[in-house]
């Protein structure tokens, strides 16, 4: 994945290892859906721990944006079963 990215070949295992090796997780999220939407904005901005992050988007629920360059940029919900990969290192 490093070398895709135009990386040196280490670079991703590099940057998530401390002195006791690379360090890994895995955490897995579902938000119910909300019963009074029309009285939410959503979540709050946040940041995702990690740096490589995968999203099973649904196809009804907007909303999910990332920031880059100093804009937020809308990601369109998906209609056929797409991950999104968010890459941070």
């Amino acid at each position: 994945m490093s070398e895709n990215l135009g990386l040196e070949k280490e670079y991703i295992k590099k940057a998530f290892s401390g002195s006791n090796g690379a360090a890994m997780g895995t955490k897995v999220a579902k938000y119910p859906e909300c019963p009074y939407p029309e009285l939410v904005r959503g979540l709050r901005e946040h940041t995702d721990a990690g740096g490589i992050i995968l999203l099973l988007q649904d196809d009804k629920v907007p909303g999910l944006e990332f920031f880059k360059d100093g804009k937020w940029v809308e990601i369109p919900p998906s209609k056929n079963n797409a991950i999104f990969v968010n890459t941070g290192v």
